[in-house]
Order: C-alpha cells, then sequence, then structure tokens
C-alpha cells in the first residue's frame, strides 16, 4: 500500500478539477518541484505524460481522485451536521 504525499494529493485534485473545467491536460512545468511530483503519479500509474510538460489521468487515477473529493466532501457534510 502506497500513502500519497501532500502535493500528490494536490495534484490529482488540480488535475481533476482542470479535467472538470474542459482542459485536455494539466501543465506541469519545472517549478517548485511539480515535475518530480508528476512523476511519482506517472510511476504509480495515476497518470501518463502527454508530453513533457503536461500530465492526464489514468482510468486508475481519475477513480482515486473521484474517491478523494467524496471521501473530503463527506467528512465535511458530517462535520456540519455535528457541530
Amino acid at each position: 500500500m502506497y500513502v500519497l504525499t501532500a502535493a500528490q494529493r494536490r495534484m490529482l485534485l488540480e488535475l481533476l478539477t482542470s479535467e472538470r473545467a474542459g482542459e485536455d491536460a494539466l501543465f506541469v512545468g519545472h517549478t517548485m518541484g511539480r515535475d518530480r511530483t508528476a512523476s511519482g503519479l506517472c510511476r504509480l500509474r495515476l497518470t501518463d505524460w502527454v508530453d513533457e510538460q503536461n500530465i492526464i489521468f489514468t482510468d486508475y487515477g481519475r477513480h482515486v481522485a473521484e474517491a478523494m473529493v467524496t471521501r473530503m466532501v463527506d467528512r465535511q457534510a458530517y462535520s456540519e451536521m455535528v457541530c
């Protein structure tokens, strides 16, 4: 089992957001370690490189990102209901 880093989780959410906005791929670039984060996601087969600076989801990566969002929303809804 592999635990995603915070940077990897953020990038998956960023990619999901860009995909929902109709963008073809997420621009990664080479700044602030984003390329290393994207490479890590590719090694885990969550994303694929389109070219040297853009990534897209694999089917598995999209499933993981959507599950993360579902858990985040459910947790938020629960805390709003309890408070």
